[in-house]
């Protein structure tokens, strides 16, 4: 089984080589359409070509998000430079700042002085270099444009990183401020509270009847946060919860599940629809850009989304395209999941032929709307805090002063 696999991949890429090598005559001879327009070559994505791979698992991978958008980028000033890639090749192996992406890059130089492409010697590996990236650098090479569609590969990564920034700095201040909030009360009732407590019961020998049921209530329940029990509990609970999210989100029907609540809570509605439009769009814009098919560039744009409901209105708009239909027909069908502001803008795009440049657009407004989206909810979560921090003050406030109270009235009645 794992031959025929095999077998197929290496007859699918022999195929798709023929099929460039056929077109390279042809783009030779025929007069380009625009300077600002690349020849639009049509890619299969692949998998990855057995052997020679390295295992990086999933936290390696993350910490090597920035050494190889920055290993790119070097490609491009060294090949831009006049150096052969090759050499280029070698030259940044040894400049990634990681061992293990060293070695990645050697093995692709490997490859390339073997008389492979550069998208075959990346398409050994991945782990590091998925189907969208590996089919950019199919196009470059194909159309003769290596280094502007590297340029591309760079600034998006660059623009991902900053809007996966965004949304983690749009979710994590207001929780921040929500566990600040909540550690302050949790000191205050661990231990000043025991000092006030002390004082009536002791000092003043004052009954629960004296002090008031709302002080007596607010001391069972600083009682309740300074037992081991309740903490016992409430972190296994904590860390139940988080295990009990990790490994449903990991199935394919629990991680869609997810996605698409991401898309209609209200409180993180505004982020996470912006965020799933602005990544639609920054990617299938650049796809097309670089001369990739529009049915291609959907498959492309579809495998790379992070939220999967946000990929399945995709591939049904993949497969409406491939039909004839448009895609203004089946985003209307999902306008739940899909903001219909945006597909009237497709629409247009589509009619028009300035489809890429439409998405770029898209892109751009969206992206400045979850700026602005981020703001309001930390602007909203804030007086929420602010509020309720208020509100617990009062009632402690109300909680301590009322057995003085008490006290200075039998004071007086005592000596009277």
């Amino acid at each position: 089984m794992a031959q025929q696999r095999k077998r197929k991949k290496a007859d699918l890429a022999d195929q798709i080589q023929k099929e460039l090598s056929a077109r390279e005559p042809e783009r030779r001879t025929k007069k380009p359409r625009s300077r600002r327009k690349e020849e639009e070559v049509e890619i299969t994505p692949l998998g990855a070509e057995e052997g020679g791979e390295i295992f990086i698992g999933p936290f390696a991978r993350r910490g090597l998000y920035h050494p190889i958008t920055n290993f790119f980028r070097q490609i491009v000033l060294l090949v831009e430079a006049g150096v052969p890639l090759l050499r280029s090749l070698r030259t940044t192996a040894g400049r990634t700042g990681s061992g293990t992406l060293g070695r990645v890059v050697d093995g692709v130089a490997d490859s390339v002085e073997g008389g492979n492409t550069f998208w075959q010697g990346l398409s050994k590996h991945p782990q590091l270099f998925p189907d969208i990236l590996v089919n950019l650098v199919k196009a470059g090479e194909a159309s003769g444009n290596l280094t502007t569609v590297l340029q591309r590969v760079v600034d998006y990564r660059d623009k991902m990183d900053a809007l996966r920034k965004k949304i983690i700095g749009a979710l994590l201040y207001p929780l921040a401020v929500v566990l600040f909030a909540v550690a302050v009360i949790a000191l205050f009732a661990g231990y000043v509270l025991p000092v006030f407590e002390e004082m009536f019961y002791n000092d003043f020998d004052m009954t629960p009847e004296q002090m008031g049921s709302l002080t007596t209530t607010v001391f069972a329940i600083a009682g309740i946060f300074r037992s081991g029990v309740f903490w016992i509990i409430t972190v296994g609970i904590a860390v139940g919860l988080f295990l009990l999210y990790q490994f449903y989100s990991r199935t394919p029907a629990g991680r869609l599940t997810i996605d698409r609540l991401k898309l209609h809570i209200p409180i993180v509605k505004s982020i996470s629809q912006r965020a799933a439009v602005v990544e639609f769009a920054t990617t299938l814009s650049m796809l097309l850009n670089s001369g990739i098919s529009i049915l291609i560039a959907l498959d492309l744009t579809r495998e790379s989304m992070n939220n999967k409901a946000f990929a399945n209105v995709l591939a049904d708009v993949r497969d409406s395209v491939e039909g004839g239909e448009g895609v203004e027909a089946p985003l209307r069908r999902h306008e739940a999941d899909f903001p219909p502001i945006v597909t009237d803008m497709l629409a247009t795009g589509e009619e028009s032929g300035s489809l890429d440049t439409i998405t770029q657009k898209v892109g751009e407004i969206y992206e400045r709307e979850l700026d602005q989206a981020a703001e309001a909810l930390s602007a909203t979560i804030q007086p929420v805090v602010l509020i309720l921090l208020g509100v617990v003050v009062i009632i402690l406030a109300a909680a301590l002063f009322g057995p003085y109270v008490t006290i200075i009235a039998g004071g007086l009645e005592s000596s009277g």
